[in-house]
């Protein structure tokens, strides 16, 4: 097999008239280089088709399958915080060009110069984390005729830490921590049969975790299990699990995490150890992980955080890229199997028995219609975390409550300051923030309002009405921002003052209809069988589920 490098379009003509190789446009979406083109073998079967990141000397070369369709357009997506394993794209000018493989040739052809985009035009991003900045900067080069990646990488500024008391600290444990780690590893065996249910943000086994072992058992699957749990990740973990871990992690055949759990990201895990984020939300809304870089709060895109993850679960294959640009992880590692704990909101019984156990515990819920205030917190994470309490006017909410309606506040746990409203309003007002698990109750909600938290997904399966409280969200957009327009993508009423919530309660303007297209957007399976799913997923058990 040859190789035959088209550097000029009038090499096409010659016995290959139907190979059409070029990129058309170069654009940024979040830590991504969207590189579109075309890539098509008309004559012959083309078996592989690769976007060629080459360094110019010649010495390493990094290959993107690409996909063209029926027509041989393409759209490739560079994530230049994975490029290349954990690390972002090297150092230096990178050559980019389309490989087409067929049985008898490798073609190889560079960007030709009849392209829309202008010679020279500067694409440059800047991504910035701390004092230190990241430089990507792919371009038309000149002289060539043909698209480069110019990477100015400042890699060692970006790893040269201040020598404070609190960094010393934290790289002797992870030091020790990785050294524990490899001496378990080293002395005893890996049980293929062992599965480890791990999380720092739970204090026993529930959400996605919950449903997947519960159901494994049901199953009778053989396996043997261990748990660790943290309450919350601010919390320190205990004498026991900071022995235990080490342990557990290196003679597990299969460990699942649902939240961030960043012990075990520095370690260099096993060969055949296989790491799953069962992850607690639902759907894409608002950017997380390495979405963030360049944004205040946002990781550095040389963060070892998540990128060893070998199979992420999803809702949909319409998230999939997000996810995986999120975690740092190649798309093919996240999996469209539906959500383990969405299952129950097309289990009947389950559903009338929750409503039945919870108009048991608050009898005077019974006869009203439940309205649940469910917002997300605005911060960097858990140590900053908090919501602005003076956007709510308790007095008119209260007072449009009469004898109409309740309401369910259920703040995120990561918000410490607790909700402050008068005495008097009890009865009306119930604060079930402590409740971790927030599915149950919206069995018994009529009415949601959330701002950009994912609830909306999983309230969108009951196909009941919600409302959206943006009262800030040009300043959210600004500092994290979704992976969708807001404002066409909620399904339901955006409201940007807390007045316009009570009107549009009292006018019952829901926009209600967007539910149902929403719905269908984001779960590929409404069966209740994504539990079912996610285990013949891990395990590689064909059970026949779609």
């Amino acid at each position: 097999m040859s190789t035959k490098r088209l550097n000029d379009i009038s090499e096409l003509i010659k016995g290959e008239k139907a190979i059409r190789c070029s990129i058309s446009s170069i654009t940024w979406e979040r830590v991504n280089i969207i590189v579109e083109g075309e890539a098509l073998l008309q004559k012959r079967k083309a078996e592989k088709c690769y976007l060629i990141l080459r360094n110019l000397p010649g010495e390493s070369e990094i290959s993107i399958p690409i996909r063209p369709d029926e027509d041989g357009k393409f759209q490739s997506r560079i994530n230049i915080t994975t490029i290349k394993e954990t690390y972002p794209l090297p150092h230096g000018i990178w050559d980019v060009f389309i490989r087409i493989v067929t049985p008898e040739n490798v073609y190889e052809s560079l960007f030709f110069k009849n392209s829309e985009i202008a010679e020279n035009e500067n694409y440059t991003k800047i991504f910035r984390y701390g004092r230190n900045r990241y430089v990507v900067n792919p371009y038309i080069e000149k002289a060539f005729g043909h698209m480069v990646v110019e990477i100015v990488n400042y890699k060692a500024a970006a790893l040269k830490s201040k020598r404070t008391i609190k960094n010393m600290v934290k790289a002797t444990r992870d030091f020790v921590y990785s050294l524990l780690y490899r001496l378990c590893a080293a002395i005893f065996p890996q049980n293929e049969k062992r599965v480890l249910f791990a999380t720092d943000s739970r204090s026993n086994l529930s959400g996605n975790m919950r449903f997947v072992h519960d159901r494994m058992k049901e199953r009778g699957l053989d396996f043997e299990y261990s748990y660790l749990f943290k309450e919350k990740v601010t919390h320190k973990r205990n004498i026991r699990d900071k022995l235990a871990m080490p342990y557990y992690l290196a003679v597990s055949k299969y460990i699942f995490v649902d939240d961030f759990y960043p012990m075990i990201y520095p370690l260099k895990l096993r060969e055949n150890t296989e790491l799953i984020q069962l992850w607690h939300a639902v759907g894409a809304f608002k950017t997380f992980g390495y979405s963030r870089v360049g944004k205040i709060g946002g990781p550095s895109p040389f963060s070892n955080h998540h990128k060893n993850y070998t199979k992420v679960t999803v809702s949909s294959q319409d998230v999939v890229k997000y996810y995986a640009e999120g975690f740092g992880v190649e798309e093919c590692k996240v999996y469209p199997t539906g959500i383990p704990r969405t299952d129950v909101f097309f289990d009947k019984e389950y559903e009338e028995s929750t409503k039945a156990d919870l108009y048991k515990a608050y009898p005077e819920l019974l006869g009203k219609k439940v309205i649940m205030f469910a917002p997300t917190f605005r911060g960097n994470g858990a140590k900053t975390a908090y919501y602005d309490f003076d956007q709510i006017n308790y007095e008119k909410l209260y007072e449009m409550c009469g004898d109409e309606y309740v309401v369910i506040f259920k703040m995120h746990p990561f918000v410490k300051k607790g909700l402050e409203y008068p005495a008097e309003y009890e009865g009306v007002f119930y604060d079930m923030s402590e409740n971790r698990e927030i599915n149950d109750l919206l069995f018994i909600t009529d009415l949601m309002i959330t701002d950009y938290s994912s609830t909306c997904f999983d309230y969108s399966l009951l196909n009941k009405p919600m409302l959206f409280f943006a009262y800030d969200l040009e300043d959210y957009i600004s500092k994290r921002d979704f992976y969708y327009d807001f404002e066409s993508f909620v399904p339901g009423k955006i409201c940007r003052t807390f007045d316009d919530l009570l009107e549009a309660i009292k006018n019952e303007d829901y926009e209600f209809e967007k539910v149902g297209i929403f719905r269908d957007k984001f779960f590929e399976h409404t069966d209740g069988k994504s539990t079912d799913r996610v285990i013949d997923c891990i395990f590689n058990i064909n059970e026949g589920l779609d």
